[in-house]
């Protein structure tokens, strides 16, 4: 009944990551790093300073562009108001689905 119950649970986690990998969805950092924490045990902000040494992203968290051009990272602008009623833009760095495994690998190898 036990090997049952893993065999089910691992099938399960396949079709999850199988999903995922195929999928042309994107996820924020803090969702990647909530998905990861499990595997790595690191936070958004632990992801992004490894992203960092690792020559993905830049000082402001933003990828370079090579890695935006080969399908690993997305980059979504937001322009919204601040309260002087300045206009702003706010830039977050999304993680294609396809690419989350391939990174999750890398940042598992450099930890």
């Amino acid at each position: 009944m036990q090997q049952k119950n893993q065999l089910a649970d691992q099938e399960l986690k396949v079709t999850i990551a199988v999903t995922v990998s195929e999928s042309d969805d994107a996820v924020d950092m803090k969702q990647f790093a909530k998905l990861a924490y499990g595997e790595l045990g690191l936070g958004r902000n632990q992801i992004f300073a490894l992203l960092r040494k690792m020559g993905f992203i830049d000082k402001f968290n933003e990828p370079y562009q090579r890695y935006v051009a080969s399908g690993w990272f997305k980059v979504s602008e937001k322009v919204y108001s601040d309260h002087y009623g300045n206009l702003r833009v706010s830039v977050k760095t999304l993680i294609l689905g396809k690419e989350q495994f391939e990174l999750l690998k890398r940042l598992r190898e450099a930890a």
